[in-house]
């Protein structure tokens, strides 16, 4: 920094990172293109100690489910949320997929109802 301006040079290809809370990779930025719900979902998502990747993609499809239901209907309030989230667990794809993991629906619902009542 000088006398108040912050200088970024590139010729030894440096970085300077701003704000390292928030950390987005090339690849999140490349899929916003497409779906900027999913690019959002996957940071949020992200595979995690307890979590198999395919039960993060399985959240994450759920998720992306529940938050086109809630813009198609604009409705927001979790009492709505909840009734949808066990609408999209109760169909046969994500049962399913569920069985295949080793899960439930009731241990997925436990998963997933904290972020309807944020």
């Amino acid at each position: 920094q000088t006398s108040g301006e912050i200088e970024i040079s590139n010729e030894n290809s440096n970085m300077m990172i701003i704000h390292p809370d928030v950390l987005v990779s090339p690849t999140t930025i490349s899929s916003s293109v497409r779906c900027a719900r999913q690019a959002v979902l996957g940071e949020v998502f992200k595979p995690t100690v307890g979590y198999s990747s395919n039960e993060v993609m399985l959240l994450g499809t759920i998720n992306h489910s529940l938050f086109d239901a809630a813009v198609r209907n604009q409705q927001f309030d979790p009492v709505f949320l909840r009734k949808q989230l066990k609408s999209i667990i109760e169909q046969d794809d994500i049962i399913d997929s569920l069985s295949c993991m080793g899960s439930d629906k009731d241990e997925m619902l436990k998963k997933l109802i904290p972020s309807v009542e944020l």
